[in-house]
């Protein structure tokens, strides 16, 4: 059931009574349940310069995979075929566990985390809500994380049923799953740790290199997202992680985080929102070398010196953004597919990169082909990006949330891929122009 804003506030003021008890220190900051749809978030209670701390956490709180699996007992062995992530699937049974144990230490804080009712990914939608997102990739790449979730579900429920701690019928439903993989994906923090340290616990990481660990902080998971430059720095000292200001705050401004350069479709997939000005929105595009025939071996053979070269697979996957339309290794992989012959590449006999034109032939079609390729995205959606901006600037117009984050989601796509088309349309008319000039040179020459 979804909680009532003041049965937020309860939770909220539990979790941050319980924090303060084991150790944590909120600093100059407090945990918020904001009004209507906001969610909650962590603001500054007092003026703070840069440098100060935020919070700390000692790392006894830290909740660390390398924890989750000591709680789930030496006897727990994960069962072949599983399709998430280890480290999330690590995380998510330790939240289950916690949640189901009746004399839980964490109780307080795992109260104050989302419900999975309040969770707005797509995992979650309806199909009405689904289809708002027309052709987007979002919605094969929602359909394919549901399939995953059902099958680890039945692969670890056999496993779960022998722990000690899931007597309880109750204790291990796909509701709670899903709910325990939400928070992961949505409230996890990925932090390099000091090399060496031998204080962190189970934080410590090996001496001969930094590494990188997924931990669930409580507390700091109120932080919410910025497209703007994280609002702090993580510190470490002996016993404790600290989040340090690296700006000033006023009372009451919210203290953010940038979760990364990501597009909508991963915001919206993971964290369950988008946002009408991200400039790190993309569009995925996937091209492939077609199959040189059995008679051409030469041309086989200078196909994949050049994909060598370029350091490029058979396949590529490249996101397309406003900032470059037009990616060199996407340019490179299509003049390269578009070789007709392996004297095209040669240049007294010497390979020429694929970095730059090969021929106006070459370039044409390997233009052309991305054209067409955009164009049938495009095509296959129900609605324009003019179509959607009016959707979007009728605030008269009511509409539920997720259709709402669909159609910007949607947009920003169609967005991206007309000015790709535009960009390409542009690239052909600079290299016709280019290649008309060199013949006039040579031809005066």
């Amino acid at each position: 059931m979804l909680r009532s804003l003041v049965g937020s506030e309860m939770c909220i003021r539990d979790s941050l009574e319980w924090f303060k008890c084991r150790g944590g220190n909120p600093g100059a900051s407090v945990p918020r349940q904001f009004e209507q749809d906001l969610g909650r978030g962590l603001v500054a209670a007092e003026e703070l310069q840069e440098g100060d701390v935020l919070c700390s956490i000692p790392f006894h709180l830290a909740v660390s995979t390398r924890m989750a699996e000591r709680s789930l007992g030496d006897g727990f062995e994960f069962p072949a075929g599983l399709q998430l992530q280890k480290e999330v699937l690590l995380l998510s049974l330790f939240l289950i566990r916690e949640r189901v144990r009746p004399d839980s230490e964490w109780t307080a804080w795992l109260d104050s985390l989302p419900t999975l009712e309040s969770f707005s990914c797509t995992f979650s939608w309806n199909d009405a809500e689904l289809d708002a997102l027309d052709a987007s990739q979002l919605r094969a790449d929602t359909m394919a994380r549901r399939k995953k979730v059902s099958q680890d579900f039945e692969l670890l429920a056999p496993i779960v049923a022998q722990q000690p701690w899931s007597s309880d019928d109750g204790c291990w439903s796909s509701d709670l799953f899903a709910w325990a993989l939400h928070n992961v994906w949505s409230r996890s923090f990925y932090l390099p740790l000091p090399q060496g340290a031998t204080g962190f616990g189970d934080l410590a990481q090996d001496e001969d290199a930094e590494q990188h660990t997924c931990l669930m902080l409580p507390y700091c998971d109120f932080i919410n997202h910025t497209n703007q430059p994280t609002g702090f720095k993580v510190d470490f000292d002996s016993e404790r992680i600290m989040l340090c200001a690296t700006q000033e705050y006023k009372p009451g401004d919210q203290v953010f985080d940038c979760y990364g350069p990501k597009s909508n479709a991963i915001l919206l997939l993971n964290y369950g929102f988008a946002l009408s000005d991200n400039e790190h929105d993309a569009v995925i595009l996937c091209v492939k070398q077609p199959p040189c025939g059995d008679e051409d071996q030469d041309l086989s053979v200078v196909k994949q010196r050049l994909l060598t070269g370029h350091h490029l697979d058979s396949s590529l996957h490249v996101p397309i953004r406003l900032k470059q339309l037009l990616p060199p290794d996407l340019l490179a992989f299509m003049r390269i597919a578009h070789l007709e012959t392996a004297s095209q590449a040669l240049d007294d006999g010497k390979l020429r990169s694929a970095a730059k034109p090969y021929s106006l032939t070459n370039e044409s079609r390997a233009l052309k082909s991305l054209l067409r390729l955009a164009q049938g995205h495009l095509s296959q959606n129900a609605t324009t990006q003019r179509e959607d901006e009016e959707l979007l600037a009728d605030v008269g117009k009511e509409m539920p949330n997720n259709v709402r984050s669909a159609i910007i989601l949607r947009h920003g796509e169609k967005r991206i891929l007309n000015q790709f088309c535009a960009a390409l349309k542009e690239r052909m008319r600079q290299t016709i122009m280019f290649f008309s000039m060199n013949a006039q040179r040579n031809s005066s020459g």
